[in-house]
């Protein structure tokens, strides 16, 4: 009897109230929340060139590496703090270089960046809101204005798509200025 009563003694301070809910452990400054507890720092996110190889391994189409990241489904990272490449189809093809504050990957699919994209092909920079990578269709591309600066060059354009294979930019609704230079003999 002494026992029982010096239990319920003991337990009358307590409160009944339920415990608040934990933090979320991946709720990083950055990253976006999720129900995933799995978040890391540097590492590198990769996406190949999905034609076929006839036995030779694949080439790496885009190359992610970021401060921070985040699992947020099975196959989708979230990211911050980035830098990408976009690796020409061969030798003789331009890397494209970017940095970016915040983005997802989806493996063997895409990568999207934003929040203060600047991409570099050669002595060209692209300043844009944001960029998806598409692997299948090995295509860059934003649907929001983007400006280019290429020496004394500045344009801007309401979209943009990025064809590396083709050495090819294609810009909608383009205002700007081009200096062409005069070759002297």
């Amino acid at each position: 009897m002494g026992l029982l009563l010096l239990s319920l003694l003991a337990d009358c301070g307590k409160s009944l109230a339920p415990k608040p809910p934990e933090p979320k452990p991946n709720a990083q400054p950055g990253l976006p929340a999720s129900d995933n507890p799995v978040t890391m720092t540097g590492i590198n996110l990769y996406l190949h060139d999905t034609r076929p190889t006839d036995g030779t391994p694949r080439k790496p189409t885009l190359w992610v590496q970021a401060d921070e990241f985040s699992l947020m489904q099975d196959d989708v990272w979230a990211f911050a703090k980035a830098r990408a490449v976009i690796y020409g189809r061969d030798d003789e093809s331009e890397n494209i270089t970017i940095e970016a504050n915040r983005g997802e990957f989806k493996e063997g699919e895409r990568a999207y960046m934003s929040n203060g994209v600047v991409a570099h092909v050669g002595t060209i920079t692209l300043d844009m809101q944001d960029m998806e990578w598409v692997n299948e269709k090995r295509e860059a591309r934003t649907d929001n204005p983007i400006h280019l600066v290429d020496g004394k060059t500045r344009l801007d354009a309401a979209s943009a798509r990025l064809l590396p294979d083709e050495r090819m930019f294609i810009l909608t609704k383009v205002k700007g200025v081009i200096q062409l230079k005069r070759e002297e003999p």
